[in-house]
């Protein structure tokens, strides 16, 4: 699927509201608009929260009606063992909605049940070509 604007992240949205999943894993390079996805995924699920990435606290939570939405930035880990004394394990067993930037440790490292992996590459024009491939 491409996107060339903002507001196209809705199409992407609109098309994962249509599967069943209870964690997304966001891939693509520095400035792709990893980050700029979920605040408008966040508002998409009811949420009022401001959305910032949490690449130095690893992990933000947000509220929305009826869920809980867990955003979790991995850049920063070099290993599994940084990601286990994260305590990455316990949100992705709750019942927590959960939303990984940067997840290629933790798909190095172990399955992820119930996931859908989103890619976003740029190309020089500005455009994005986005993936959207179920785990």
């Amino acid at each position: 699927m491409e996107i060339s604007a903002v507001q196209d992240w809705d199409k992407v949205i609109s098309v994962l509201s249509k599967m069943e999943f209870s964690c997304l894993l966001l891939q693509g390079d520095l400035g792709s608009g990893k980050t700029t996805f979920v605040k408008h995924l966040v508002k998409a699920l009811g949420s009022e929260d401001s959305v910032t990435s949490p690449t130095f606290s690893l992990v933000n939570i947000y509220e929305a009606p009826h869920i809980k939405i867990v955003h979790m930035d991995l850049y920063r880990l070099e290993s599994y063992e940084e990601l286990f004394n994260a305590g990455i394990e316990e949100y992705l067993s709750s019942d927590a909605f959960c939303i990984i930037e940067w997840p290629e440790i933790l798909l190095k490292s172990s399955e992820i049940a119930n996931a859908v992996l989103l890619t976003i590459q740029v190309s020089d024009d500005g455009r994005r070509q986005v993936e959207i491939t179920s785990l």
